[in-house]
């Protein structure tokens, strides 16, 4: 189909040592990601669609993002957008 684009992301991330003596870890996780594009025309404005889905197994894990800090990851996000030239 022309116009479309298909896209597609694989994030491992091993387990993550939280203490150093490397006693306290959490455990590893995969996330997996799915998206699309569409580009076509509205009239004579170049129209742009785009579908994506983060997390798509709304995997739960433990999100290291400091080495002082944790947190849940994100659950499964749904995002749809459009965009037009003028």
């Amino acid at each position: 189909m022309q116009g479309l684009t298909l896209t597609g992301n694989l994030t491992s991330v091993s387990r993550q040592y939280l203490s150093a003596d490397n006693t306290l870890s959490v455990p590893g996780y995969t996330l997996v990601d799915l998206g699309a594009r569409y580009k076509t025309q509205l009239g004579e404005r170049p129209l742009t669609w785009r579908l994506s889905v983060n997390n798509l197994t709304n995997k739960t894990y433990w999100a290291k993002s400091h080495y002082t800090s944790l947190g849940l990851g994100a659950p499964r996000t749904v995002m749809l957008s459009a965009m037009m030239g003028f």
